[in-house]
């Protein structure tokens, strides 16, 4: 198809000729990104079946006046689901970065996942997550198509994430682009699985699979750390997080970044470390410090009994994984012990955040820890 040939053959041309994106489209790859392509994916969806009303065709090349794409797209977005590419979910053709391929591609906005997740290190594996679960819905699956991450050839993040997030694709090479009844064909059948996906989803995909494990929110929080923020995000009593599937059970989302602010606060010593004695581990690759690990003090699970978010720093204490194991794995008579000297220290912080808890309704709570604890 000439319009895909004449992006993949002009663009790398176009950004050496203009060190910013032109207003204007000055080539023939901004002429078929901006202009021809949109129109065709336009008139290709009607041909389909559908009413164009429902639907934003958009392209970029990047904004106006600042830096070129690393990977131009033209998108078609159910406008119920997104108007843009940083969230939702959405049908789009993706160039590669050494614009050797184009892939069609139903695919997910990254920017909402990276916002959720804070971090690379969970936010492209959960993209990749919800495509899998997105997949089970739609069988059969379309033939010729790919499933799962795609290789646009790019060490960009949001490059990486369009290769994370995409659930259905078809990769066309350089010189060998399908002909416009061909690329018809193959909008048609991801289509019919965008319609599909949206009939249950409305919105996004992003709460389709939130598991994550934790020594995975452990490191995205350690990389996030050496940020070395000293403060709470935020003060006072907070809305509970977002819920999301974890297989078939629904469970609340926890925060690499709120777990990364309550490291740094710690310093990395165990809360549970008194003058007379240190809880010394062994020295954290990453952060080069003590190695501690994550704790919610009023258990992350029981977040549907209480009004305001546990996902708070007030919450999280960080401890050796020697006491951090006891309060899983050890006695009820060691677990109290330990919970009179942190329920002391921080009750008036955790009320400060509209958490209200007495010390025998937080003992009867440890006599069984979730994972998620």
């Amino acid at each position: 198809m000439q319009e895909l040939e004449d992006v993949l053959n002009d663009y790398h041309l176009t950004k050496k000729q203009h060190k910013l994106v032109p207003g204007q489209n000055t080539s023939m790859a901004l002429k078929a990104l901006r202009g021809d392509l949109p129109g065709l994916l336009r008139k290709m969806v009607e041909n389909s079946g559908y009413d164009i009303n429902d639907f934003h065709i958009k392209a970029s090349a990047g904004e106006p006046n600042r830096s070129f794409a690393k990977v131009p797209w033209v998108a078609v977005f159910k406008k119920t689901i997104s108007k843009s590419a940083t969230q939702g979910y959405y049908i789009v053709l993706l160039f590669s970065e050494d614009m050797s391929s184009i892939s069609l591609s139903l695919n997910q906005g990254y920017t909402a996942f990276e916002k959720r997740y804070a971090h690379p290190k969970l936010a492209y594996p959960k993209l990749q997550d919800c495509a899998h679960a997105a997949l089970s819905i739609l069988a059969p699956l379309p033939a010729g198509f790919c499933t799962g991450p795609i290789d646009l050839h790019t060490d960009g993040t949001l490059g990486k994430g369009y290769e994370a997030g995409a659930i259905l694709s078809k990769t066309y090479t350089i010189g060998a682009t399908p002909n416009k009844v061909e690329v018809q064909a193959d909008l048609a059948e991801l289509l019919r699985c965008y319609m599909t996906l949206a009939v249950q989803f409305p919105t996004s995909l992003i709460n389709l699979d939130i598991a994550v494990t934790d020594q995975e929110m452990l490191e995205a929080a350690t990389s996030l750390e050496v940020q070395d923020w000293g403060l709470p995000k935020t003060t006072g009593p907070q809305p509970p997080p977002p819920v999301g599937r974890v297989g078939s059970k629904v469970r609340h989302v926890r925060s690499a970044e709120i777990v990364a602010r309550a490291l740094a606060m710690s310093n990395s010593v165990c809360a549970l470390e008194k003058s007379d004695q240190t809880h010394f581990s062994f020295t954290s690759a990453k952060t080069k410090k003590n190695y501690v690990e994550a704790h919610h003090l009023v258990p992350f699970s029981q977040q549907t009994n209480f009004s305001f978010s546990l996902d708070v720093e007030e919450n999280i204490v960080l401890l050796c994984p020697t006491c951090h194991r006891k309060f899983h794995h050890g006695t009820q008579a060691d677990k109290i012990d330990h919970l009179k000297f942190l329920f002391k220290n921080r009750n008036a912080a955790l009320q400060e955040r509209g958490i209200e808890i007495s010390l025998e309704q937080l003992a009867k709570m440890y006599k069984v820890l979730s994972i998620d604890d």
